[in-house]
């Protein structure tokens, strides 16, 4: 489907950029602000993060039907068949991540500015952490390796808020280590980083939104909806851009920030072949070493 294609499945109106930037700065600020709450009463971290992601979703899956971007979009629900575990496997892949974070903790060199108020911290967690997952990203993309594992991501043929995780475990353990060790090293609070992880899960979900928001300042500093679906393209070439996981400050300095203003991003996103990429979650799995799909390195 192309760009015009495309314009005859969506939302007829949008919704204004007044209310749209009102409602990123409301779920961004409420999560945070809840999940320190919660974090301070003694919760578990892992715990915030999985309610606030089941909490995110059910919002958004809301307002997906409210205002789609995408009529066609809204389909069934067979992706979750694979979503959904993909999401659970997060967890033990997880485990990997804070593991390399603990030990990283031994040669903590403090520079951290922990006197800064934690929201700043967790502000700072994701820029900088979103330097070392901009480069592995990129990577992703142009070798083969990597893709095998990446293309899991973008096997997706359409984008909603529940399958922004749709990744292999193998990703979630490689990209989250390289993203968090450069963070313990510097001395990052757990505190920081689980806040950072928040800011996280609340960007991602408008990143794969099936929402019709006017976001055009945001579009230039944060990975919204429209950037992130230029990248979702289906077209090769199209797609090598926009790498940055909340931020796009590292795609404009590295030069592969990509947002034409004269259209809109086209809704025929996956990957070439991809209608024959498996879609139960055992051959999800195996797909890096065994699906004869792969053409070369994205």
């Amino acid at each position: 489907m192309d760009a015009a294609e495309g314009q005859a499945t969506r939302a007829a109106r949008p919704l204004g950029l007044a209310p749209s930037l009102a409602l990123y700065a409301a779920v961004l600020l409420g999560t945070t602000l809840l999940g320190a709450r919660a974090l301070e009463a003694g919760m578990p971290a892992g715990a915030v993060a999985g309610i606030g992601f089941f909490a995110l979703c059910a919002l958004f899956l809301a307002l997906e039907r409210w205002r789609p971007w995408q009529r066609a979009w809204l389909g069934g629900w067979s992706d979750l068949r694979v979503d959904l575990p993909l999401i659970l496997l997060a967890a033990p892949a997880g485990l990997v991540v804070q593991l390399a974070a603990s030990l990283a903790r031994r040669f903590d060199v403090g520079l951290w500015p922990d006197h800064w108020p934690a929201l700043a911290q967790a502000a700072l967690a994701l820029l900088l952490g979103d330097l070392a997952r901009y480069w592995f990203h990129r990577a992703e993309h142009s070798w083969q390796p990597l893709w095998r594992i990446h293309a899991t991501h973008h096997s997706a043929e359409r984008l909603y808020c529940v399958n922004g995780p749709r990744l292999h475990p193998f990703e979630v353990a490689l990209s989250g280590t390289l993203q968090t060790i450069p963070l313990a090293l510097l001395g990052a609070s757990e505190l920081a980083l689980a806040l950072q992880v928040l800011l996280t899960l609340a960007i991602g979900r408008f990143q794969h939104c099936n929402i019709a928001l006017t976001l055009s300042p945001l579009d230039y500093v944060l990975s919204t909806p429209n950037p992130h679906r230029w990248h979702h393209a289906r077209d090769l070439d199209t797609a090598r851009c926009n790498y940055g996981g909340d931020v796009l400050v590292w795609d404009h300095l590295f030069g592969t920030f990509r947002l034409p203003r004269d259209r809109e991003p086209s809704a025929d996103v996956g990957i070439p072949g991809g209608e024959h990429f498996p879609r139960t979650l055992l051959a999800v799995l195996a797909s890096p070493f065994t699906w004869p799909g792969f053409r070369g390195a994205r």
